[in-house]
């Protein structure tokens, strides 16, 4: 699903939950139960108690069960927090404590079971 939201687009895969908490033009926020997302434009993500930001593109997939969320930066840079997350990399962060230090991953967009998902948001 595609949806414009203030300034800022988002594509939710399946089974994604996702609450809009903020609709106001430049301070648009949400909080994200599960699934996967891509978010093109300036948006806040909560996912429990991290706090995700961009004004690119950058994917978050949440993994509840795992207690787990993995951020990739598409265009431009992401944050969570203080910490910065470069164009083209990957960081995966602990959604509950004990909080183990984020850990930089491999994020494939285009492995079979999320390729017809990426190639959607990309328009």
């Amino acid at each position: 699903m595609k949806v414009t939201f203030g300034s800022s687009t988002l594509w939710l895969d399946e089974n994604t939950a996702l609450v809009v908490t903020d609709d106001r033009q430049g301070k648009e926020t949400l909080t994200m139960d599960g699934g996967r997302i891509v978010v093109q434009g300036p948006a806040v993500i909560h996912v429990r108690d991290l706090i995700f930001s961009t004004t690119g593109v950058m994917s978050l997939v949440n993994y509840s069960w795992l207690n787990r969320v993995d951020v990739l930066s598409m265009t431009g840079d992401a944050k969570q927090g203080s910490t910065s997350i470069s164009q083209g990399r990957a960081t995966s962060f602990d959604t509950l404590p004990p909080y183990e230090p984020s850990t930089s991953i491999d994020f494939n967009t285009q492995s079979s079971s999320v390729k017809a998902f990426y190639d959607f948001a990309k328009d």
